[in-house]
């Protein structure tokens, strides 16, 4: 089946609300049946993603340019993530890409003193040009930070049939990203016991 770059929500899989590097990575993704998606296909849906992970102030409006950025930064955070889980080297380049743009997020953040609230705040220098570069700098330091401690392993892919979405095992049992791709997995044993039956008779 050819596969189509349409936008379509899905629950959250586990991890995702959590870590913003989960969320991005599954902004890309096949569902059972062989379809593709693409939560960032075009700035207003990537906004929409964006405000929904609270990736971004809600009164940001992403560009093409600054959904792009995040489409790029994607396929870094994938590579790291199949690198992780399939026990594999990562490409260098993603390893630069992820370390360079973490500390980044060091160099942006400055403290100022609110007078007006009588209290401190964080303020980045160039707002409109750094909001998109802080927010792929923070999924940077959380891919960091997951891929290297505790949590590392629970990570894990989908293992519904071509669905790949990410996700974190909230228990020992968890195999599947979402109601859906477990009912879809249930069907299916469902079946093949009924068809073994039917054949045993």
């Amino acid at each position: 089946m050819e596969k189509s770059h349409r936008t379509a929500r899905l629950p959250a899989a586990p991890g995702s609300q959590e870590h913003p590097c989960i969320a991005l990575a599954n902004t890309l993704y096949t569902t059972p049946g062989g379809e593709q998606y693409d939560l960032l296909r075009t700035p207003e849906t990537a906004t929409e993603w964006a405000h929904e992970h609270h990736i971004v102030n809600n009164s940001y409006e992403l560009q093409a340019y600054c959904a792009s950025r995040f489409i790029s930064f994607r396929y870094v955070i994938k590579e790291l993530f199949d690198a992780y889980l399939n026990q594999r080297a990562p490409y260098p380049g993603a390893l630069h890409a992820v370390n360079k743009t973490a500390h980044e997020a060091l160099t942006m953040n400055a403290l100022a003193w609110d007078a007006e609230n009588r209290r401190y705040t964080r303020r980045i220098e160039d707002p409109l040009t750094q909001e998109v570069d802080y927010a792929i700098a923070r999924i940077a330091y959380d891919a960091i930070t997951l891929l290297t401690g505790e949590e590392a392993d629970k990570l894990s892919e989908c293992e519904a049939p071509d669905c790949d979405r990410i996700m974190l095992r909230t228990h020992a049992r968890r195999r599947w990203c979402s109601v859906r791709c477990g009912d879809r997995i249930r069907a299916a044993r469902s079946y093949e016991r009924k068809r073994a039956q039917a054949e045993g008779d």
